[in-house]
C-alpha cells in the first residue's frame, strides 16, 4: 500500500487565545461569613482567615510564584493589586441554598467603596471563600464561571478548596480560556499531571499552547512528516519553556478514518512550576490527544476534550495503531532535563519503521 499524497498545506491554525505577553491577574478575594437575619438563618463564621489566604497567594512558593513559573512570566498575579478582605454577608434563603450568584452579589455590595473600584477591569477576578458550614449544602469544593468569566467560589477546607494551588489555577484558567482535563478510561478531572485535572502542577502541553504560554519544537503532519522514516528529537522538559517544549502531531495522513484528533508529546520534570508534579509523570513523556478542529483553530468557548492517553518512560516504545504512529524514547539527557525521542508514521505496520536511534 502506497502512502497517501501529502496535503498541499498543513491544517489551518489560529494564534493562541491569550496572545498578550505579561498579562496580569488582579485578584480580589473575599473571605465570607454570614450575619444572622432570623432564627432559621443564623450567623455563620468564616472558614478561614484573611492572613492565611494572603499567605497562600504571596508566600514563598505560593500561588503568585506558581502562576509566574507555569506561564514563564507571561501571566502574573499582581502582588500589589491583590486584595483579601473579610466580608460579612446578610444571611438569606438564597445564600443558605448556595445560590452562588446571590452570594457574589451580596458580597460585592458589602465591600467598602475603595474596594469596589475597577470592578469592570477585564483582568479583575473575584474569588469567594465560602463559610465552612455551607460546604455540605453546596456539595462542591470549587466552582468557576466559564470563559469569559471573572468569578469563582471555593471551600475554605478540604483537598480541593482555596488552599490547593491546582484548584485555584484551574478555576482562574477556566475563567479565561481552558476546560477541565481528562485521563483515558477515567472520569473528568482525572488527569493528575495538570492543574486542569486534579494535579498541583502546571498545565499540560496542549493547554500551554492553547494559552499561548509555550510553543512546539515540531509540528508533524503530512506536509512535514514523511512516512516510514523516523524523525529524531531531543525534547527539553516543559518547565524550560516557553519555546520548543512539546511535539505537536496532526495525523492528517489517516485514510481509513477521518483526521479528528491531535496528539502532543511533552517531557515533564519535577522543577519550577512543576515542583509538585507527581512521581508518575516525573522524567516521563506525557501523551495527550484532543479535538483537532478546536485545537487547530483554537476555537474560544469550545472544549477540545483534552485527554491524557499514555505516559511513556525512558528507553521505551509505544505503537499507536489508530494514528499509524510509533514512538520510541531513549535515555534522559542534559542532567535529566531532556529526553531523546524518535517518531515514525507507518503505512502497513510498525515494522515499516527501522527500530534504532540514528
Amino acid at each position: 500500500m502506497s502512502p497517501p499524497s501529502p496535503r498541499s498545506s498543513p491544517p489551518p491554525q489560529r494564534p493562541p487565545l491569550l496572545p498578550l505577553p505579561g498579562s496580569t491577574l488582579l485578584l480580589r478575594i473575599m473571605v465570607l461569613s454570614l450575619s444572622a437575619s432570623s432564627y432559621t438563618c443564623p450567623s455563620v463564621s468564616a472558614g478561614t482567615s484573611v492572613t492565611a489566604v494572603k499567605n497562600a497567594f504571596l508566600g514563598r512558593d505560593g500561588y503568585a510564584d506558581f502562576f509566574s513559573n507555569c506561564s514563564y512570566g507571561q501571566m502574573q498575579i499582581d502582588r500589589v493589586a491583590l486584595k483579601v478582605v473579610s466580608t460579612v454577608v446578610p444571611c438569606s434563603e438564597e445564600i443558605m441554598q448556595c445560590d452562588v450568584d446571590a452570594i457574589a452579589a451580596a458580597a460585592l455590595q458589602q465591600l467598602p467603596l475603595e474596594s469596589q473600584q475597577n470592578t469592570m477591569a477585564s483582568s479583575r477576578h473575584d474569588l469567594f471563600v465560602m463559610p465552612d458550614s455551607l460546604k455540605s449544602i453546596c456539595g462542591w469544593n470549587s466552582l468557576s464561571e466559564l470563559s469569559p468569566g471573572t468569578q469563582s467560589w471555593y471551600s475554605p477546607s478540604g483537598k480541593n478548596g482555596i488552599f490547593k494551588q491546582g484548584t485555584v489555577m484551574k478555576m482562574l484558567l477556566v475563567n479565561v480560556a481552558l476546560f477541565t482535563a481528562r485521563r483515558a478510561g477515567l472520569s473528568r478531572y482525572d488527569d493528575s499531571s495538570t492543574a486542569m485535572g486534579s494535579g498541583d502542577s502546571c498545565p499540560s502541553a496542549p493547554e500551554l499552547r492553547r494559552l499561548g504560554w509555550a510553543t512546539p519544537m515540531a509540528q508533524l503532519n503530512s506536509s512535514s512528516f514523511a512516512a516510514q522514516v523516523y524523525q529524531n528529537f531531543t525534547l527539553p522538559a516543559t518547565y524550560l519553556g516557553p519555546t520548543g517544549v512539546m511535539i505537536m502531531i496532526q495525523p492528517d495522513w489517516l485514510v481509513t478514518v477521518p483526521y479528528s484528533k491531535n496528539l502532543y508529546l511533552a517531557l515533564r520534570v519535577k522543577a519550577a512550576g512543576d515542583r509538585l508534579l507527581l512521581d508518575d509523570f516525573n522524567g516521563k513523556l506525557s501523551l495527550h490527544e484532543l479535538n483537532a478542529e478546536i485545537d487547530n483553530l483554537l476555537l474560544p468557548y469550545k472544549d477540545p476534550m483534552t485527554n491524557l492517553i499514555n505516559v511513556i518512560g525512558p528507553t521505551s516504545s509505544v505503537t499507536l495503531f489508530d494514528y499509524q504512529l510509533r514512538i520510541v524514547t531513549g535515555e534522559l539527557v542534559n542532567n535529566g532535563t531532556a529526553i531523546k525521542i524518535k517518531v515514525c508514521r507507518f503505512t502497513s505496520g510498525p515494522t515499516d519503521c527501522p527500530d534504532s536511534f540514528s
